[in-house]
């Protein structure tokens, strides 16, 4: 093996293994496809949206604004922590079956009513359920929607900032429930599976680190395990610790999976940058020093400061590995990467 060349065999390994993690990963990106129901079934978009002060649903000042949905609070000046959206669904008649309302996606914790009737659970307390990453679907039962106006409303309750809320679609209870189910199995099914796949991986590489003993196989296998918890984070709906503490650790999540796979990459191509490690480790610990207060202080700015600069920061320094690969391949393309 000359100088700065992957073994052939511990090419293939890490590359055959790398190919299964990115699969994995891949089907996480699409599981972002929005999904929507067939047609023959009623989309909401148009609605009021109050900010309430406090839990026992207090309006703010201002009164109710007209919005489209799709709406998103971090959009706004100054993001409430919980808010109120009615909408109106018009019926010519009542309807003869089971109906259900569907939600493809919001942030933090839902509250549905209709017609002043609560068709979900309520979840309110703290810490509060995240269901940012998978749809929401409520039945509604029979003799509760009227000919006329029918007043619908979620109320919401976010961590800092992230409040989010798509249309509504109601309809047919077996219809409604079909476009659940197709949603479900991409942003929760799936994402299971690459956390599955990726935890899989990442114990291969770790048992293979300690019969050859070469750091390569070490850190791809933390890298991987790090993406599986990412993941497992990410599908999360009762936690374990405090909202704020939860954000916190997926900040380190993110940060980790920037060193570990920066580690892994310099050592599969076999070559040196401790000067360049060093740096990134200890911005990654004074950038999770700088956050760590804020998990008591203003949970809201710990989110403001993660995802504005923290998140900003590890995609811009993922270029610092990227890059030394892609040298690699300019400057020697007989590589075997």
């Amino acid at each position: 093996m000359s100088p700065g060349q992957p073994a052939a065999g511990r090419s293939r390994l890490l590359i055959l293994s790398a190919a299964a993690l990115g699969i994995a990963y891949a089907a996480l990106v699409i599981a972002l496809h929005q999904l929507r129901p067939d047609g023959g079934i009623i989309r909401l978009s148009e609605a009021a949206f109050t900010p309430l002060l406090d839990a026992e649903g207090q309006p703010a000042e201002g009164g109710p604004r007209r919005t489209t949905l799709p709406d998103d609070w971090r959009n706004l000046q100054h993001p409430p922590s919980r808010g109120r959206y009615q909408l109106d669904l018009h019926l010519n008649v009542a309807s003869d079956r089971l109906w259900a309302v569907y939600v493809p996606a919001l942030e933090m914790t839902p509250a549905i009513y209709v017609n002043d009737v609560l068709v979900t659970s309520e979840v309110f307390s703290q810490p509060l359920d995240r269901y940012w990453n998978r749809p929401v679907m409520a039945t509604m039962p029979n003799g509760l929607l009227k000919p006329g106006t029918n007043r619908i409303a979620v109320e919401l309750a976010a961590n800092g900032p992230w409040g989010r809320l798509t249309e509504l679609y109601l309809g047919p209870a077996e219809t409604i429930q079909q476009a659940y189910e197709r949603r479900f199995f991409w942003r929760v099914t799936l994402v299971n599976f690459t956390v599955a796949v990726a935890f899989s991986i990442s114990l291969f590489m770790l048992v293979v680190f300690a019969i050859r003993r070469e750091f390569v196989y070490g850190w791809f296998g933390a890298f991987a395990g790090m993406l599986a918890t990412h993941n497992l984070f990410a599908i999360t709906v009762e936690l374990p610790v405090s909202n704020a503490m939860w954000d916190f650790l997926t900040y380190v999540l993110f940060g980790t999976l920037l060193l570990t796979g920066t580690k892994f990459t310099f050592r599969f191509l076999n070559v040196a940058r401790p000067r360049g490690e060093r740096v990134l480790v200890l911005i990654y610990l004074a950038g999770l020093g700088v956050l760590a207060p804020w998990i008591w202080i203003d949970p809201s700015t710990l989110n403001r400061l993660g995802s504005d600069i923290w998140l900003a920061f590890v995609l811009l320094a993922a270029l610092y590995p990227i890059g030394a690969l892609v040298q690699r391949i300019i400057s020697n393309p007989d590589t075997d990467v």
